[in-house]
């Protein structure tokens, strides 16, 4: 995965138009300093050993402060958003998924490689427990997935209804519904 997030971090960065010292200064200003241009250019290198394996991984945290620093969701870092939905994707080096499944894995919708659902799901919160159970998971009926998308739209119509509404009111300083 840490190569997967290094050359994405370098194609993000660049449609940004941005240096690798620019973008080092970005992370600096989100308050990730260690992000120096040093530590990007040992990132997206990977510091190879003798047999090509990395010696540097990319930490979650890194992780994290990148994706604050390009403005894009981590797992836009972790899985390419062009990648082909039936490509394979290697979680650990015996642990490979297609693409679509991994996404969904990461976005805390289904579990992966026939996991527990229950166990999956009991770590959510229970104000995102609803969402999870309309996710689009692998549904085989055509009628459950579109009852299934049908109630997830009317949950995020009512959302922004709510969003909406708190703006009005003067409420919270979360992102922009607009």
């Amino acid at each position: 995965m840490s190569d997967v997030v290094a050359e994405r971090v370098q194609q993000v960065r660049k449609k940004r138009g941005w240096t690798v010292k620019q973008l080092a200064e970005q992370c600096a200003a989100i308050g990730a300093p260690e992000l120096t241009a040093q530590a990007l250019y040992n990132i997206g290198n990977g510091r190879r050993d003798d047999e090509g394996r990395r010696r540097r991984f990319v930490t979650t945290d890194e992780v994290a402060a990148l994706a604050l620093a390009l403005d894009v969701a981590p797992v836009h870092l972790m899985v390419p958003p062009d990648a082909d939905d039936e490509a394979e994707y290697r979680i650990t080096p015996t642990s490979v998924v297609n693409v679509r499944d991994v996404r969904a894995w990461f976005r805390g919708y289904y579990p992966v490689l026939g996991r527990s659902v229950r166990d999956f799901h009991g770590e959510a919160p229970e104000s995102e427990y609803g969402v999870m159970q309309l996710a689009p998971q692998q549904r085989t009926d055509p009628d459950e997935a579109i009852r299934g998308i049908d109630e997830l739209m009317q949950l995020l119509s009512d959302a922004r209804a709510k969003a909406v509404a708190d703006k009005e009111a003067g409420g919270s300083n979360g992102p922009s519904v607009d």
